[in-house]
Order: C-alpha cells, then structure tokens, then sequence
C-alpha cells in the first residue's frame, strides 16, 4: 500500500500510471491519494482501477487514517473478498480513526 496524498488533477495520472508500472512486479498494488480515492490493480499485470470515497466531515484528525484503510484492506483483501469490499472496509476503519484526536480509538467506536 502506498500513500500519495493530496496531489490535486495532475497527480491522477501519474497516480494511475504509477500503479500500472508496480502491478507489472506486485500481485497487489494500492495507491492511495486522500480524499481523491485510491487506485487498486489486483493481480500481477492487472490494470489499475480507480475507486472513489466519501469525504468524512468534518475530520478532527488525520493522524493514523492511511494506516487504519491499510489494516481494513488488508483484513477483508486476506479474506478473499471483492476489491469493493476491500476499500469499503479500509475506507470504515479509516473513517473511525479519522473522527477522533489521535490514533488510538475510544473503546465505544
């Protein structure tokens, strides 16, 4: 998993072309850029797909957010499910740390 940030328009492009060069080397790549989505190519070879978020608002910290899409993810991509169901659930877990000050979560979230 890579974090690319905020990049605006032009660092689409070189996003996806990014994650098309590592999918030649990786049987997963996932690039992500913030609140401008992520691109996934799944499977060694495959063409990058670009897949949306929704922004959370309002956001009280961002401290753990890419870690946090990374162990969801990587939970449900372990599990053999959909590439929708894997950002589904990296954008979840995500959206929880994102909500809080800090990366540590409150025992009720």
């Amino acid at each position: 998993l890579l974090a690319g940030g905020d990049g605006g328009p032009d660092a689409l492009p070189a996003a996806e072309e990014a994650c098309a060069r590592l999918s030649a080397h990786c049987d997963l790549v996932v690039l992500t850029l913030g609140a401008d989505g992520l691109w996934v190519a799944r499977g060694r070879g495959a063409a990058p797909e670009k897949h949306g978020v929704q922004r959370v608002n309002p956001v009280e910290d961002s401290t753990g957010a890419g870690d946090f899409f990374a162990g969801g993810f990587l939970a449900a991509w372990l599990r053999g499910l959909p590439t929708e169901t894997c950002v589904s659930w990296g954008y979840a877990a995500a959206a929880e740390v994102l909500a809080v000050l800090g990366a540590d979560l409150p025992e009720d979230r």
